[in-house]
C-alpha cells in the first residue's frame, strides 16, 4: 500500500481547497488518488469501477455518490488492515450506521453524511465484538497457561491477551506493559 492513507489524502485535499483557486484540478487529483488507494484494496474493486463509470458519465450526483462509496470502502479497507478486521463486514456495518444514524440515540444527525465517523463507530463495534469472542474462547486456556509456569506459554498468552484487551478497550495492545 502507498504511504498515503485515506486520512492523509482527505486532510491534504481540505487544506489545499482552502488555500487554492484551482478546485477542479485539485478535485481531479483527489479523485485519481482515491482511485489509486481503492485499487490497492480487495474490498474496493467494485467501488473503483463504479466511480470510474460515474466520472465518465459527468453526472455530478452519480460522481458524488460513487466518491462517497469509494471513500467509505477505502477507509474501511485501511481500518480493517490496521486492526485485523474483515473489510467487507466493516464497510457493511458502517453503511448500516450511516443509514440508521438519525434513529440511533447518542449519534449526531449528520452521521448520514459523515462516512469517516461511520467507519470509526463500525471499527469500535467490530473490535469490541472481536475482543469478546476472543476472550470468551481463550480465557480458560490463558488461565491455564499463566498457572503452568511455562515461560513460552505465559508469553504467548500475554501477547494474545494484550491484543484481545486492546480491542476491547480500543487501545493498541503494544501500549500495554509486560
Amino acid at each position: 500500500m502507498s504511504s498515503t492513507s485515506f486520512n492523509d489524502l482527505t486532510n491534504n485535499m481540505q487544506s489545499l481547497l482552502a488555500t487554492s483557486s484551482e478546485g477542479v484540478n485539485l478535485a481531479t487529483g483527489y479523485d485519481n488518488a482515491l482511485i489509486s488507494l481503492g485499487s490497492q484494496l480487495d474490498n474496493c474493486k467494485d467501488e473503483v469501477e463504479e466511480f470510474k463509470d460515474a466520472l465518465s458519465s459527468n453526472n455530478e450526483e452519480a460522481i458524488k455518490a460513487a466518491r462517497v462509496s469509494l471513500a467509505l470502502g477505502v477507509n474501511a479497507g485501511e481500518m480493517a488492515k490496521k486492526y485485523g478486521l474483515d473489510a467487507d463486514a466493516l464497510e457493511s456495518l458502517a453503511k448500516v450506521i450511516r443509514s440508521a444514524g438519525s434513529e440511533i440515540d447518542g449519534l449526531s444527525d449528520d452521521i448520514k453524511t459523515n462516512s469517516k465517523e461511520c467507519i470509526e463507530i463500525a471499527k469500535d463495534i467490530s473490535r469490541f465484538d472481536k475482543a469478546v469472542v476472543s476472550i470468551t474462547k481463550n480465557y480458560k486456556n490463558w488461565s491455564k497457561a499463566l498457572k503452568s509456569g511455562n515461560s513460552q506459554d505465559v508469553a504467548d498468552s500475554i501477547v494474545e491477551m494484550q491484543e484481545a484487551y486492546g480491542d476491547l478497550l480500543d487501545l493498541d495492545g503494544s501500549k500495554f506493559s509486560n
